[in-house]
């Protein structure tokens, strides 16, 4: 029964943290001489089937798996993570020159992690961001068609943009948005209204206290109303999409490329901004407030991976030091 429960607690906290322990795996594998890249995804594809199907076929592949136990007992952690952390460096410069509204999300990550330690894990792996990564290419084909129509059909493709950018893509960023706010708020019952319109307004509301508001699109609900729920016809003797609201009392005039330019807005602040920052979080968390989690599991991962108990217990303790104080919150969706 012991070994049952045992085996059942590592298997919950890999496949909680498997897929972003792999993109650390494959960064630190990117620092070892000779490595064959096709090894690394070969043993990349039956390790992460291994994390679905809990631990079944962690050792299908044996000879790849031989080889990469080798090949991480000869990394120094250290070492890769001096390296890592001077591209992080780089990075995160490159991001907060490309688009302002990054350093006040970066702020708004941080001052939460403040409040409590490790917090930005939780909230960005509720937002899940590789199926968000996913959602977010959903619309490129209709984004790349739009300079070659006129017209209505330019209009209908915008809109059609708009509203598939906001309910699949932005909705998820604003339901983290608002989680983070709630964390510097003092809140431990943490959640998000399910209505797009309701969380942007409460979000816009909420951020300016703490001087943030560009982190979300002013207008961003009602056109998202107007192109969902209300009438958008195109004019074409002002060559304009006429949008209004459900009471039919406010119209106004858009050119679709305005439109389209507005989705983008939506667009790139999750993949360019969002995206980008969990990417970075997770890889910094590794290398510099989990490194001691990391080079032990490095150091051990054959003996975890066979569920050695002494390891285990010491890995799981290690786990649950670093996160102790999330226990104090509770999430709901």
């Amino acid at each position: 029964m012991k070994q049952r429960k045992r085996k059942k607690n590592v298997v919950k906290a890999f496949e909680k943290y498997g897929e972003v322990f792999i993109d650390i795996l494959e960064a630190i594998l990117e620092n070892v001489e000779n490595f064959n890249p096709d090894e690394h995804r070969t043993f990349q594809h039956e390790f992460s089937k291994s994390i679905e199907k809990r631990f079944e076929n962690v050792t299908k592949n044996k000879e790849v798996f031989e080889h990469f136990i080798k090949l991480m007992e000869s990394v120094d952690f250290n070492s890769v993570a001096k390296e890592q952390n001077k591209k992080l460096k780089k990075e995160l410069n490159e991001y907060e020159q490309k688009d302002k509204r990054f350093k006040q999300l970066y702020n708004l990550v941080y001052d939460a992690e403040k409040k409590c330690p490790n917090i930005g894990a939780f909230i960005f792996f509720m937002s899940n961001p590789i199926e968000l990564f996913a959602k977010s290419n959903e619309p490129l084909d209709l984004i790349s068609e739009f300079d070659s129509l006129t017209g209505e059909k330019a209009g209908k493709n915008a809109i059609r943009v708009y509203r598939e950018v906001a309910e699949y893509v932005y909705i998820d960023y604003l339901k983290a948005v608002f989680r983070f706010v709630q964390i510097l708020e003092g809140k431990t019952e943490i959640k998000a209204p399910i209505e797009f319109g309701n969380l942007c307004k409460q979000i816009s509301h909420k951020l300016k206290k703490y001087g943030l508001e560009n982190l979300v699109e002013p207008e961003a609900a009602w056109i998202r109303n107007a192109t969902c729920h209300a009438d958008a016809p195109y004019n074409a003797s002002i060559q304009k999409l006429v949008l209004g609201d459900r009471t039919k009392q406010i119209k106004r005039e858009f050119t679709p490329g305005e439109i389209m330019e507005k989705a983008m807005q939506l667009h790139s602040m999750v993949v360019d901004n969002y995206l980008n920052l969990v990417s970075y979080y997770f890889r910094k968390k590794a290398f510099n407030d989990w490194k001691e989690i990391l080079s032990y599991t490095k150091k051990n991962m054959l003996a975890i991976i066979n569920e050695d108990p002494k390891k285990i217990k010491v890995l799981q303790e290690m786990m649950q030091k670093g996160f102790s104080e999330i226990q104090n919150f509770s999430f709901k969706n």
